[in-house]
């Protein structure tokens, strides 16, 4: 979804601003959901783009070159980055040939990883060779765990929070608007202006995120692989 994609975004340029100590240059493409909001979001819409562009197909657009020997036009991109959050493991068990679906009593690594091979599955659903500059992305339980990990010193796991939308609803009233935490919060409110206050505060311990989040540190030595050999 959008927040989704500006978490990323924010955190990724946060995080090597920081370990560079220069403005990193880097640019996305947002291709689902679309920059116009002619696509929704979901996983679902993930699912869909996937299955859409097939695998040879998807190389030539994305990588440099368009769809014929002599055809220039396609997109210049280091990598292809597809992100879902892990807390949709129960939901996807009917769209992938992979058993057991892991039980929210497994943990994050398991988590991820089933996450990362549906999306495998879902990309090279012919069983083709998987080719590089694919960066495939599982946020454990979901994103939000990267903004909790920014905002409290106290959260030691975050990956292992399922309850982790309630914490970043507290942290967002405690750390951010700094106003006591109303009765019955579930949630953030999930809305751009909402979220782009939030990563205000927490883009400033990218590292720290680092630190506590595997599958973004994952994501980060990925992204600056691709980067540095494109």
């Amino acid at each position: 979804g959008k927040t989704d994609q500006l978490i990323i975004k924010e955190l990724v340029k946060s995080y090597f601003f920081f370990f560079f100590e220069i403005d990193f240059d880097i640019e996305f493409i947002e291709e689902q959901p679309t920059s116009d909001k002619t696509s929704g979001g979901g996983w679902g819409m993930v699912y869909k783009w996937c299955l859409s562009n097939p695998p040879q197909e998807r190389n030539a657009i994305y990588f440099g070159r368009g769809l014929f020997a002599n055809d220039m036009d396609g997109l210049a991109c280091d990598g292809l980055l597809i992100h879902l959050d892990s807390d949709i493991c129960e939901e996807i068990g009917a769209l992938t040939s992979l058993s057991p679906v892991p039980s929210k009593a497994a943990s994050p690594e398991l988590r991820g990883k089933f996450i990362k091979r549906v999306i495998e599955e879902w990309l090279w659903p012919e069983k083709t060779e998987q080719t590089g500059k694919h960066i495939i992305v599982p946020a454990v339980e979901a994103i939000e765990a990267w903004l909790v990990a920014g905002l409290s010193d106290d959260e030691i796991n975050p990956e292992s929070n399922h309850n982790i939308q309630k914490r970043l609803a507290e942290l967002d009233h405690t750390v951010v608007r700094k106003v006591a935490i109303p009765a019955n919060l579930s949630r953030p409110r999930k809305d751009i202006q909402n979220y782009q206050k939030i990563l205000a505060v927490a883009k400033l311990k990218s590292s720290q995120i680092a630190d506590k989040c595997p599958h973004f540190k994952t994501m980060l030595d990925e992204i600056f692989v691709a980067a540095v050999t494109a």
